[in-house]
């Protein structure tokens, strides 16, 4: 019995910290729940963000400009570090391209495949510059599958490095997006993002309705490409702020107005 509870202690101790150290929010109207990092280290930003909420301060914006920037751009969740080196993006949303696919781990293989390489064969000097996705694969959470992706984003002498996790689900997209901005991925922010990914759990899983004039097909697209550019824009933005600047208006951490994951890459 003895040596049975020193292994048990022994295991206590070999769990990853960061396991401790995660908190559970929850997207209502999607119906979902997830878990996010906590601690000193961190400044967490929800869409439902309040006055009087440390993270307004922290942006040096008011509470209205950051919920529209995340409400035009679908964005749920920030989460940053104190020192701005690394930064967590989750984005939920939905449109008719996410009703058609509707889920991902019902979806064709094949299809999903096919779409991941496209998008590390992709050319993005045009539309963003820097910008590359350098391999993918297919991660199963429970009833979710995911597209996780690895890449970098180069602009001039920064070089930010970039895990991204996207699926769908009951005809909702989740893209979280976790940039390292030192030119390293640790292996610790990998499993954070692989933790927040595989902490998504929704409410209920939905029938996708079989009405043709909501659903024509079961097209995959989903647009990661278009999202991908909130990463060349948040390494911009990083560049800014390390060069003391802050475009006039506008919260300095979050995209521009009238930047959109939905919008067509």
């Amino acid at each position: 019995m003895k040596k049975l509870i020193c292994l048990l202690a022994a295991c206590l101790l070999l769990m990853p910290a960061a396991a401790a150290d995660m908190s559970e929010y929850r997207c209502g109207d999607a119906g979902l729940t997830l878990s996010l990092p906590q601690g000193d280290e961190w400044v967490i930003l929800t869409e439902d963000v309040q006055e009087g909420d440390p993270a307004v301060d922290f942006f040096d914006t008011d509470v209205e400009t950051l919920r529209t920037s995340m409400e035009q751009s679908g964005i749920r969740f920030e989460a940053i570090t104190q020192d701005r080196m690394c930064e967590i993006t989750i984005v939920v949303t939905r449109d008719r391209t996410t009703r058609r696919t509707f889920n991902y781990a019902a979806a064709d293989r094949d299809e999903l495949q096919a779409q991941a390489q496209a998008y590390v064969d992709k050319d993005y000097s045009s539309d963003s510059p820097g910008l590359d996705y350098t391999a993918w694969e297919l991660i199963p959470s429970g009833d979710l599958l995911y597209l996780r992706f690895d890449g970098e984003v180069s602009v001039e002498t920064s070089n930010t490095r970039f895990v991204q996790y996207v699926t769908i689900y009951n005809g909702w997209m989740i893209s979280l997006s976790l940039l390292s901005f030192d030119g390293q991925m640790p292996e610790e922010y990998e499993q954070l993002a692989a933790d927040i990914a595989h902490s998504v759990r929704f409410d209920e899983a939905l029938t996708k309705s079989q009405d043709p004039q909501r659903y024509i097909d079961i097209a995959v697209g989903v647009g990661v490409g278009a999202l991908a550019i909130l990463l060349v824009l948040r390494l911009r933005r990083k560049q800014r702020r390390l060069n003391g600047e802050s475009p006039s208006g506008q919260d300095p951490a979050l995209p521009p107005r009238g930047d959109s994951p939905d919008a067509q890459p």
